[in-house]
């Protein structure tokens, strides 16, 4: 009693992968639709596994965009990464990434 009701489970949760749609590019990163409305952000830094200098040289409005949820705020915004959701990443990972990726 007086506690509240239980956090809601439904929804994206950390380490959820969606197939997205990029709906705005900024310089600082770009926003993905990945289905229900739901919009997040990914920085820059997150877009991929080297540095990106230009955003909008690597994705424009309209590209698919696979991504990985990494937090999800008590007000629904979204922080994502797409290069933590690129196949093979945790293989990646484990064998280093020039053996996977290159």
């Amino acid at each position: 009693p007086g506690r509240g009701p239980p956090p809601s489970t439904s929804g994206p949760a950390p380490g959820d992968v969606f197939s997205g749609v990029v709906t705005a590019v900024l310089k600082y990163g770009c926003f993905v639709d990945i289905g229900s409305s739901r919009t997040g952000l990914v920085h820059i830094s997150e877009l991929r596994d080297r540095f990106v200098k230009d955003i909008a040289a690597e994705v424009a409005v309209g590209d698919p965009l696979r991504v990985a949820v990494v937090a999800v705020t008590p007000d629904g915004r979204m922080t994502l990464t797409a290069k933590k959701a690129m196949v093979g990443f945790d293989e990646a990972v484990e064998r280093g990434y020039e053996a996977v990726l290159a």
